[in-house]
């Protein structure tokens, strides 16, 4: 009769798929009797990097294969063409852009996302982005001035001043 042992196959999260010497056996976790000796174990689970590792189970002796799923991510470039607006991913601030400079957001998960791009005196810019995996996104926000928005700053003389403030009380 063959050598048996006993392997259990566990990740976090708990879901991913399993394939034992190449054959799916199901999701995590799993507790199975194997033969003694080599067996490969891949574990797969969507917007997470593949996990492959071979493990050596002992004649009678229970093995626990307990591995942490690492999220896909990629990163994001936002380059603005104004200085100091703010930059939002998924309604989270993550910083201020500077003029022609690219913004790096990286560590992104992979999927979709939102981008808002906002400044006080200019319009607000949005846009869904896809991250993939180990790639960058570049994202180029054009801000437009809001209509209507004129900053006059000056000084005027003393004299002006009187004058302007008889003629307003005429």
């Amino acid at each position: 009769s063959q050598q048996m042992g006993t392997l259990s196959i566990r990740s976090t999260p708990p879901g991913a798929r399993i394939f034992l010497d190449a054959e799916d056996i199901g999701v995590t976790p799993q507790t199975l009797n194997v033969a003694a000796g080599e067996h490969q174990i891949v574990l797969i689970m969507e917007g997470y990097a593949d996990i492959s590792e071979t493990v050596s189970v002992p004649v009678n002796r229970s093995v626990i294969f307990t591995k942490t799923m690492q999220p896909q991510t990629g990163e994001i470039e936002v380059t603005v063409n104004v200085p100091d607006a703010s930059i939002f991913l998924d309604g989270a601030l993550r910083g201020k852009s500077t003029a022609g400079r690219p913004f790096k957001i990286s560590g992104v998960r992979v999927g979709e996302h939102k981008i808002k791009v906002t400044h006080p005196d200019y319009e607000t810019h949005e846009t869904a982005v896809h991250v993939a995996y180990n790639q960058t996104t570049h994202v180029h926000a054009t801000l437009s001035g809001k209509p209507g928005k004129l900053l006059v700053t000056s000084a005027p003389s003393a004299q002006t001043r009187s004058a302007l403030y008889s003629r307003a009380i005429e």
